[in-house]
């Protein structure tokens, strides 16, 4: 039972490394950083009142012209709608098309959409059973 164990050779022995060939060397990491969804290491938000009250000053302009430029809104609204001023509903309800672009349409857009929501609601409570 005492027989002899077999040994095995090292693996530098099986395979030995070629002096030849450098070791590759990794670049350092960079940390990349979402600008949608900036923040620290805690959760918090680390755009600076700067930045929110440069963009709102931005959005604002943006909403006072007579015909909005969508595309620009959409940019502008991709970079946080600052909560100042009322402005991220409005914003939302023109990236949602619940507004027209041309503000001369808006009031009576508004106007329409009050009214269909008010006979949605009347038929719901009148005749809940066909929506069902």
């Amino acid at each position: 039972m005492n027989e002899p164990r077999e040994s095995f050779p090292s693996p530098s022995v099986i395979r030995p490394e070629s002096p030849s060939k450098p070791t590759p060397t990794l670049a350092p990491r960079t940390e990349v950083k979402d600008p949608l969804t900036s923040s620290d290491s805690s959760g918090n938000d680390i755009s600076s009142p700067v930045e929110d009250d440069s963009r709102q000053v931005q959005l604002s302009q943006e909403l006072s012209r007579k015909i909005i430029n969508m595309v620009e809104l959409k940019r502008l609204a991709s970079l946080g709608i600052p909560d100042g001023a009322g402005i991220r509903s409005t914003v939302w309800k023109w990236l949602l098309s619940y507004l027209p672009s041309d503000k001369g349409l808006r009031a009576s857009e508004l106007a329409k959409k009050r009214s269909q929501h008010k006979h949605f609601k009347e038929d719901l409570l009148n005749n809940p059973v066909s929506f069902s």
